[in-house]
């Protein structure tokens, strides 16, 4: 099974609210739809692009690079006005696809000078 199939097998009755589901499951069930939409639409990684590393597509933007500029107190609304192009719900999938799929291999730089 590849990574971008969802099962769908006992999905249904989160979409009916069924009563013995918690009210919020349909409401999450909606949210991840939402975000494997966008994801697909809008995340890709290509082998000749950054390595692989995964970009929003058409740019040579990394997701990476979308998280870390939010983490460091830039907004969406900021990254829209240096890149108007690009939709908002592309940098949102971009950030929420960084958390979720972390970046392997060792961290860049000297950690542990900042330990001190």
């Amino acid at each position: 099974m590849s990574s971008r199939s969802i099962p769908r097998k006992g999905f249904q009755n989160l979409k009916q609210g069924s009563p013995d589901r918690p009210p919020h499951a349909a409401n999450l069930l909606r949210n991840a739809e939402r975000y494997r939409e966008a994801r697909d639409l809008y995340i890709t990684t290509e082998a000749d692009i950054l390595g692989g590393t995964p970009v929003i597509a058409g740019t040579r933007i990394a997701v990476y690079a979308v998280l870390g500029r939010l983490q460091d107190g830039d907004t969406v609304d900021d990254l829209i006005d240096d890149c108007p192009e690009i939709p908002r719900e592309a940098f949102e999938a971009a950030a929420l696809y960084a958390k979720a799929h972390h970046l392997r291999g060792r961290p860049s730089g000297r950690p542990w000078r900042n330990s001190a």
